[in-house]
């Protein structure tokens, strides 16, 4: 989920450039604000994923450290989803989520590692 957002949320800015040389991308096909409301989406389903892997028993409860940045997520679909149109607003929360795809895996690790020694 996280893969597939960076690259969504890095099409936003290539709508008009890419419909001129004739590629195809959701944001296009969808609109900027459904394809907010799919980043929102896959959001929700990175750390929802996470929580079930606890829950079912397929990943160590220390791996829920990925939560940590929950709120980073839940900044960046605000911003995505209220600046789906405006480009230049819309610059800070891609960053967001280029921290969220960063971040959310090493916590993950350090969660599994800390398993490991427990």
């Amino acid at each position: 989920f996280l893969g597939n957002n960076l690259q969504l949320l890095n099409q936003f800015p290539d709508v008009e450039v890419d419909k001129a040389v004739g590629r195809r991308n959701l944001p296009m096909l969808l609109g900027r604000r459904k394809a907010s409301l799919l980043f929102g989406l896959n959001v929700i389903l990175t750390y929802t994923s996470l929580l079930a892997g606890v829950l079912l028993g397929h990943l160590p409860v220390p791996t829920l450290l990925g939560l940590l940045i929950l709120p980073v997520g839940v900044a960046a679909v605000r911003g995505v989803v209220l600046y789906a149109e405006d480009v230049p607003k819309l610059v800070p929360f891609m960053g967001f989520n280029v921290l969220l795809n960063v971040v959310t895996p090493i916590l993950m690790a350090i969660g599994l590692v800390l398993a490991a020694w427990l």
